[in-house]
């Protein structure tokens, strides 16, 4: 599979240097179809530039960059003016070890945009040095609970240098759309920091995201997360009495209906928008149009087919006009004999 995919991009790169440049858009040339960061120590990083020549009339941006395997790379996005040789910064992490020799498509604003350089090298263990600075977080994943839609996240995340040397932080990369400010100068063995970590909270959704911290030993990666769900303390709540209905054993044929009883524990009316099972088509359901004001009851009637015998267990999902949603069970077992139906 490497091979055909190797041969692929070989021919896609001959294909895109073949081609006349576009005098209508910027150009990008590069000095090397191949980066070679010869030893990695695994968990640490490395990097290497690229000189990129733009010889058109208009600036050439580096945007992205893709990776056609499961690899640890970046690309330095850059602008690079008319005219002007600038370079290029990639670096690798050292994840898995072993030789690597990969292919990666470089992203620009010109025609053609995309660019294949090669990249290979080695990834070896690193020694252990016991007079290395380490950096040691309270907790490797931070969970800050419900924050209210429209607030600021800045939360600071605290660290301690357990290692015996000074520690320096040399750079933090925070997954989208977290980032994160951190001290820049020496923290001493023993000595503590603190990390903090920014969150735009301008929509609901929950949340699990990654921070790279990369520092002056080697390995030199640390990686904590932090999660969190972003949510609207003025919305509706839909709270069950009970979120399970056990029919016990029934007979076949018997009433399959039954009642969820409910409460808007929220702030604003509550309306049920629908109910679905992907179990299958047996589960069925009604309610009141009508919307549930802030405290007040409501009911949702299911039905189960009780003509198909055997034991059940199925869950419905509960949408209502919130983002969130609940989950309901039914359960129970359907007796052919009717002489076997205990009460219930």
């Amino acid at each position: 599979m490497k091979r055909i995919l190797l041969g692929c991009l070989t021919a896609l790169s001959l294909h895109i240097t073949a081609q006349i440049t576009d005098t209508n858009h910027p150009s990008a040339i590069f000095n090397k179809d191949t980066i070679d960061f010869g030893t990695i120590f695994k968990f640490d990083n490395k990097s290497l530039y690229l000189t990129c020549t733009n010889k058109s009339k208009l600036p050439l941006v580096v945007s992205d960059n893709i990776c056609f395997s499961p690899f640890n790379l970046w690309v330095m996005h850059k602008r690079v003016d008319p005219g002007l040789i600038d370079t290029i910064k990639v670096t690798m992490l050292g994840y898995d070890t072993g030789t690597f020799f990969r292919a990666i498509l470089i992203i620009t604003n010109a025609r053609p945009s995309a660019n294949v350089i090669y990249v290979k090298g080695k990834v070896i263990l690193s020694p252990y040095d016991p007079k290395a600075p380490e950096i040691t977080f309270e907790r490797d994943t931070t969970d800050f609970g419900n924050i209210s839609l429209h607030s600021s996240i800045r939360h600071s995340l605290k660290f301690t240098n357990t290692g015996k040397s000074p520690l320096l932080i040399r750079e933090v990369r925070g997954s989208d759309p977290c980032f994160f400010s951190w001290p820049h100068e020496l923290i001493q063995p023993g000595q503590s920091g603190e990390l903090t970590v920014y969150m735009p909270t301008d929509y609901i959704r929950t949340y699990m995201k990654s921070a790279t911290i990369e520092i002056n030993a080697s390995p030199g990666i640390k990686v904590i997360y932090v999660k969190g769900r972003i949510v609207d303390t003025n919305a509706p709540i839909l709270t069950l009495e009970s979120d399970i209905i056990d029919y016990g054993i029934v007979a076949q044929g018997s009433d399959g209906y039954r009642y969820f009883k409910f409460t808007n524990t929220g702030k604003k009316p509550l309306k049920i928008n629908y109910l679905f099972s992907n179990n299958d088509t047996k589960v069925t359901y009604t309610t009141t149009n009508d919307s549930i004001k802030p405290g007040q009851n409501g009911i949702i009637k299911v039905h189960y087919d009780t003509w198909q015998t055997g034991k059940f267990y199925k869950s419905c999902n509960v949408s209502y006009n919130y983002y969130d949603h609940k989950i309901i069970y039914l359960k129970g077992e359907v007796l052919p004999d009717t002489t076997q139906l205990s009460s219930h």
